[in-house]
């Protein structure tokens, strides 16, 4: 880099996202839940404990207005709550890859919080999300040609241009890669919004290198931090670093019923010891939380938990369902089914010798689902420890948190449905210390765009 690193600060539109992203830098990162009443709004960038912080602004789903407001407030609060306020860090709004959600409004309350460039690069090449001509694809496709925004309100872009609010400038492929850098720097100073074409890591980290020197925000994926993290002298933290707990009992909440999430969760059962409970989505959508159903699941949970390690997934039984009150459900049953009480009503559908709980590490599929049940159980605050592979991140509840959730022990979040057959059974091995997870590629990725 050719400036001092000051710290990456991470926005992020949802939990999974914030973790991904996260996890590739090479210091200690910590995730603060926005808007959580614990989530540690004391923590800054820039001391001995945190170089970086990420922060879950859990807005994807939220208004435009309502998103831009929240990321105005962490970028003001964060960037003005410096130990040396005139060592800015570096800022990255991190998106979804597919462009889902408020990137209008986010783009937006980038350019209004800040007087240098705005750079809009979104690509992802590890997971084959590239830009090219402006136009976002999808494995050689057009992303507006995909059905990746098959179940959203509106069709697909078929150009970056399609979500600026203010005509942006383009930086081409062709003068990304041929232009010096001092060139890049007078073509794109006068620019306060610029979209950004990428194939490979080697243009994204040419992307991070223009902004570092214009002072710029990024708008964008894991992909930047990534980038950003690659020139530093300190390395990621690998699995090996990571502290492992015997003894605990691993629950696995997914918030999905996709084929692949099936697959994976078949796969872990195949070859480790867990008890899998299915929840028909259409019976879990209709319980309120006095619904004795509920507090019945919860029971069966925890006695699970008692004797060993727990999957709870959603069931597709074929019924059309909301699935909005969803995540909220399964983390009153995750709050439930940890609580030190007993249970309601005077169930004994747990038997006394299996009412106490070792500690628990979660494991929670879908950045809405993690973030509703953290939220449930109090979490505020997680110190990223490592990634299992890519978009599987490993965090530790902080000391303010774990005060109030004392049984959650680690936290592993991951997109609802992504990773391989065996990403559940190599999350869970990591977690119990069973089998040390093997060095992991990430696909697309070559020495030659790393």
């Amino acid at each position: 880099m050719t400036t001092v690193d000051s710290g990456l600060l991470i926005l992020a539109d949802d939990l999974s996202g914030a973790a991904e992203a996260a996890a590739t830098l090479g210091s200690v990162a910590r995730i603060q839940l926005s808007g959580s009443t614990n989530s540690g709004s004391n923590d800054t960038l820039g001391t001995s404990e945190t170089l970086d912080l990420a922060v879950d602004l859990d807005c994807r789903y939220l208004s435009p207005a309502q998103a831009s407001l929240r990321a105005q407030h962490a970028l003001e609060a964060h960037r003005a709550d410096r130990r040396h306020p005139e060592q800015q860090p570096t800022t990255l709004i991190k998106i979804d890859s597919l462009l889902r959600g408020n990137v209008p409004a986010l783009l937006e309350t980038a350019l209004e919080t800040t007087d240098t460039p705005v750079i809009f690069a979104p690509a992802l090449p590890q997971l084959g999300r590239t830009i090219v001509d402006g136009m976002p694809i999808i494995d050689g496709v057009r992303l507006a040609e995909t059905d990746a925004w098959s179940v959203e309100d509106s069709p697909a872009p078929e150009s970056l241009h399609d979500l600026c609010p203010r005509p942006a400038f383009h930086l081409t492929l062709d003068r990304l890669r041929t232009a010096t850098p001092e060139e890049l720097r007078d073509i794109s100073r006068g620019s306060r919004l610029i979209i950004a074409d990428a194939e490979s890591m080697s243009d994204i980290s040419a992307i991070v290198d223009l902004a570092v020197s214009l002072n710029a925000t990024m708008v964008g994926t894991a992909a930047l931090a990534r980038a950003f993290a690659a020139k530093r002298s300190i390395s990621a933290p690998t699995m090996a670093d990571s502290p492992r707990s015997a003894g605990s009992s691993v629950l696995t909440v997914l918030g999905t019923a996709a084929e692949r999430a099936r697959a994976q969760v078949d796969d872990l059962a195949a070859h480790r010891p867990v008890e899998v409970i299915d929840l028909p989505a259409s019976a879990l959508s209709s319980w309120t939380v006095e619904d004795p159903d509920l507090q019945t699941a919860a029971n069966r949970v925890r006695a699970g938990l008692a004797a060993g390690h727990v999957v709870v997934r959603i069931g597709d039984d074929g019924r059309t369902v909301d699935p909005r009150p969803l995540p909220g459900l399964l983390a009153e049953l995750t709050a439930r089914a940890l609580d030190a009480t007993e249970p309601a009503g005077g169930d004994t559908s747990v038997p006394e010798d299996q009412q106490e709980l070792r500690p628990v590490d979660l494991v929670a599929s879908g950045g809405e689902t993690a973030r509703a049940v953290l939220d449930r159980l109090g979490v505020g605050s997680l110190d990223v420890t490592g990634e299992i592979h890519p978009g599987a991140v490993l965090s530790e509840v902080t000391a303010t948190s774990a005060g109030i959730a004392p049984r959650l022990n680690r936290v592993v979040t991951r997109p609802g449905n992504q990773g391989e057959v065996s990403s559940l059974t190599l999350i869970h091995e990591v977690l119990t210390g069973v089998g040390l997870p093997q060095p992991t590629a990430i696909p697309g990725t070559t020495k030659e765009n790393e």
